[in-house]
């Protein structure tokens, strides 16, 4: 059995007659326990409890048994009664606090927890849900529009487990959203201290570098993320996408083929390579980019920018029949993007239908009304490539 240390024994004394019914029961209950019957465990508790109600330590052994054999919501119904009578008890916050994280409701298992103190924050069988509970929260109070308490919940994670790398990304991005890119570097620093040579910090300490303009110190991280971690396709994508935001379309384009070859399942890569090659502006290109966004699209058909920018080749390529379908799919998947809406009203005005080009030049307007700010098309690209 998986058992939480010392949980289940400390619980053995209790204030009733040695010789009662109960307090014999309950004895029966820890024995079982010992032996790993855990069903025959829960009928003793269970019994010991029908004699005697108040009977806190019976019941704390009860709920924990039925933790274990995976009767949670039972469980959690004895835990709820023990707090009530005991409330200062470590033992009923720390599966209160499993089971709230079970739920997704991290705030509240974050503060069981925290009642729970070192049996649920030291304890290495918790370590899991604890940490999960505490970016849970900080995620959902970000969400919340609370950013104090989220800093709070990210920086307790971290203390709970200097060593686990998602905090640290976690962390980092956190502050760089809320434009604090300065921060989320010293946070990927530590991290790095800890961790050398980590692909995944380094990955992200590349992102925020290009977030701050600093190109060649984020492409320098990208490349060091690539050769640490040649599995996997992410590191690649965003170096090439700091060329290609320096002004290196060639040598994006050619880090975009080579992730292409690779993994040539990659949507992704395929759309990256066919945008930074038109980004060459040489002619003789021009069927390689068409070939490769046609590609990104037969991978993943609701990739709204590939379709644009499809639409965007053609267009400029004096097909605007092409073009208008490209574009339209663009739109239908993204109905903000005003790039996107400018192509398609191009295309309409081309093909001599105008009314309908008025009206996506309307809804052009309307979008732009709405958009405080638009993101730069770094930030965009970037945005793309962690996911995946």
């Amino acid at each position: 059995m998986r058992c939480i240390a010392g949980i289940l024994l400390v619980l053995a004394c209790a204030p009733l007659r040695a010789d009662s019914a109960a307090q014999a029961l309950f004895r029966e209950g820890v024995a079982a326990v010992q032996q790993q019957r855990l069903q025959a465990a829960a009928t003793a508790f269970q019994k010991s409890i029908e004699l005697e109600p108040n009977f806190t330590a019976a019941r704390k052994n009860l709920g924990t048994v039925l933790w274990f054999l995976n009767r949670h919501a039972e469980a959690e119904a004895e835990f709820q009664r023990v707090v009530k009578v005991a409330p200062l008890d470590p033992v009923p916050h720390l599966y209160l606090g499993l089971a709230a994280t079970e739920r997704r409701e991290f705030s509240i298992a974050t503060n069981h927890f925290e009642s729970a103190g070192e049996l649920a924050l030291k304890n290495p069988e918790t370590r899991p849900a604890v940490l999960q509970a505490y970016l849970g929260a900080a995620e959902q109070f970000d969400r919340r529009g609370q950013p104090d308490k989220a800093l709070r919940a990210y920086q307790q994670a971290l203390k709970l487990d200097p060593e686990a790398i998602p905090v640290y990304i976690s962390l980092a991005a956190f502050s760089s959203a809320h434009g604090n890119n300065e921060y989320a570097l010293r946070m990927l620093s530590a991290g790095l201290e800890r961790k050398p040579g980590s692909a995944a910090l380094l990955l992200e300490r590349g992102i925020v570098q290009a977030l701050q303009g600093l190109f060649a110190e984020a492409e320098a991280s990208l490349r060091e993320s690539a050769q640490a971690d040649r599995g996997m396709p992410i590191a690649q994508l965003a170096m090439g996408v700091t060329q290609l935001q320096r002004g290196n379309a060639a040598d994006a384009a050619t880090t975009f083929r080579d992730v292409a070859t690779k993994w040539p399942d990659n949507a992704r890569a395929h759309y990256l390579f066919a945008l930074a090659l038109n980004r060459t502006g040489d002619p003789a290109k021009h069927a390689d980019v068409i070939a490769a966004l046609r590609r990104a699209i037969r991978l993943n058909a609701k990739d709204a920018g590939a379709h644009a920018l499809l639409g965007h080749v053609l267009l400029d390529a004096k097909q605007p029949a092409s073009a208008a379908g490209e574009l339209e799919a663009a739109v239908r998947l993204d109905p903000k993007n005003q790039t996107s809406l400018y192509q398609l009203a191009r295309a309409y005005r081309a093909l001599g239908r105008e009314i309908e080009a008025q009206r996506v030049f309307e809804e052009l307007r309307k979008a732009k009304a709405r958009a405080s700010t638009e993101e730069s098309e770094l930030v965009q690209l970037l945005k793309t490539v962690p996911s995946e």
